[in-house]
């Protein structure tokens, strides 16, 4: 075990090399090579030489299995243990017969399993992922023997035969438990099974109590082999028989306990890790289903009140057409004409609402293009003043304007008009006949500022906290009696979203509102 052991790992997914890496490699006996493709693996064992070859069943071009077939059939006859997440009988049967030394099913402490099979297929100690990693000190013992003859034998004969391996002397338990608290370093308890007070299963009782977690390893002048059950019931990682035989198999003993010992470690880290993990996929799952949650109960109130405000306009409208119908040769021109007027108003309303439906479902599914640009601030509040010029005279209401010529941002133009278009015709809606409209842009740093503001009958705080949430839009009817369902604003926020800006709204009642939204100013050269 001079030499570092060179081993090819074939695998493809990281959370496996990952866990490969950090177990296997950690005691610095072990050079880990990784190939993530089966072609890559045929290439790398034609060029270099590896002591053992880690071989995943599941590769991205060549299953394992017909690369361990490959080989076999070329008469490479380097070690191979296979790794695969299931494993049934006739597989493992199958995979054998093909010429795989080990078969190891990837799950629970499966990497333990990986370190025996190395060691057992390569004929080396057990220490290879402890032992070596302690070859920078040598492994220290604390030796609980209240027999001072017996202790000079074991201290001399390890002194002589075990140079790596230091037993630190006590006669009891006190005395032990003094050192460890001390910040002595220890890899392990030997004890002497009968000791002057006590014997080495309740001293191992009294450390679990204490809190000391060591391998202990007992050893005895009598061959009871009932106290041998019960130590190794109690934890012991071995028990010996003090014989001539015992001197020259203690020191194996101990370093295979410390190796176990470390593997358990090991195991527990990794088992905690991955406790871990299972908690946090639990607290996210649990996160996302809540989401969820939220977001169906959401979409039941929001689809209930679209179905609602949708119901309205074609209940106006075929009311007035049964009337028409009905009554047609009954009713005057001048009703005739206030009805198809009412008819009218009922549709282009209907008419909105689905027009900025369609688009609110597509902008929400991806569906409209993105095409950013410099846009001309003013051009586009022009645009939709001329495009409201009548439903502003109607209602005499002054649309002022003040944007410099040059302001520019850099958005979707259509998406900012549709943006400008909906508040303009909220306010216009929202506003008495006499009152003031105005459309402000200007630059802030990297951004402009664009405000739509009115002299309307405004809101209170509840509304404007719920303006932009899909469950709880409304109608609310305008100064004229105009139908809204606050729709328009859900457009309005999702295509800001879409153009990296922000909106807001000031707003109280009788004093008109405020909406007042940030877009990306223009660049230059563009």
């Amino acid at each position: 075990m001079e030499n570092k052991i060179n081993i090819l790992y074939a695998e493809d997914n990281p959370y496996d090399i990952d866990l490969m890496k950090k177990y296997l490699t950690e005691s610095g006996s072990i050079t880990l090579t990784v190939i993530n493709s089966g072609a890559d693996v045929l290439n790398e064992l034609n060029k270099n030489t590896y002591d053992l070859l880690l071989l995943d069943y599941k590769l991205p071009d060549i299953s394992g299995f017909d690369i361990l077939l490959k080989l076999r059939a070329e008469n490479n006859n380097i070690p191979i243990i296979f790794l695969t997440g299931f494993g049934s009988q006739d597989f493992i049967v199958q995979v054998l017969k093909a010429g795989a030394d080990e078969f190891i099913v990837k799950r629970g402490n499966y990497i333990e399993k990986v370190y025996e099979s190395v060691s057992k297929i390569l004929k080396v100690k057990p220490g290879i992922g402890a032992l070596k990693k302690n070859n920078s000190r040598p492994l220290k013992v604390i030796y609980i023997e209240d027999d001072p003859r017996d202790a000079d034998l074991l201290i001399n004969y390890f002194e002589d035969h075990a140079r790596h391996i230091i037993l630190l002397h006590v006669y009891d338990e006190n005395e032990a438990l003094d050192k460890i608290s001390g910040g002595e370093v220890c890899d392990l308890i030997l004890c002497d099974l009968k000791l002057q007070n006590t014997n080495a299963i309740e001293v191992m009782k009294l450390f679990s109590d204490k809190g000391v977690d060591l391998p202990f390893i007992v050893i005895t002048g009598q061959g009871d082999e009932n106290s041998a059950i019960e130590a190794i019931k109690q934890g012991a990682f071995d028990y010996l028989t003090k014989n001539d035989r015992m001197y020259s198999l203690l020191p194996y003993a101990i370093e295979n306990a410390v190796h176990r010992y470390q593997n358990v470690l090991m195991t527990r880290k990794y088992n905690e890790e991955l406790e871990m993990l299972n908690r946090n996929l639990e607290n996210r799952v649990n996160e996302k289903t809540k989401e969820l949650e939220e977001l169906n109960e959401r979409k039941d109130k929001f689809f209930t009140l679209l179905a609602h405000d949708i119901r309205s306009p074609f209940n106006t409208i075929l009311g007035f057409l049964d009337i028409l119908i009905a009554d047609f040769n009954e009713i005057s021109d001048e009703e005739k004409l206030q009805y198809l007027l009412d008819l009218q108003k009922a549709s282009k309303n209907l008419y909105g609402l689905l027009i900025n439906l369609l688009e609110w479902a597509n902008a929400k599914s991806g569906l409209i293009a993105f095409k950013p640009g410099n846009i001309n601030v003013r051009e586009l509040f022009e645009n939709v003043a001329e495009l409201f010029d009548l439903s502003l005279r109607e209602k005499n209401i002054s649309f002022n304007i003040v944007s410099g010529e040059s302001t520019s941002a850099y958005a979707d133009p259509d998406m900012v008009y549709t943006i400008i278009r909906n508040l303009v015709s909220n306010a216009i809606k929202y506003t008495d006949k006499g009152g003031i409209i105005e459309l402000v842009s200007e630059k802030e740093g990297e951004n402009v500022v664009i405000t739509v503001s009115d002299s309307g009958i405004g809101m209170n705080q509840e509304e404007v906290d719920n303006l932009f949430k899909i469950e709880k839009f409304h109608s609310k009817k305008g100064t004229e009696g105009e139908t809204g369902t606050g729709f328009g604003l859900l457009l309005v926020h999702e295509l800001i979203r879409k153009n990296n800006g922000a909106i807001e709204c000031i707003s109280s009642p009788g004093k008109g509102t405020k909406f007042i939204f940030k877009l990306p100013a223009g660049k230059h050269g563009n």
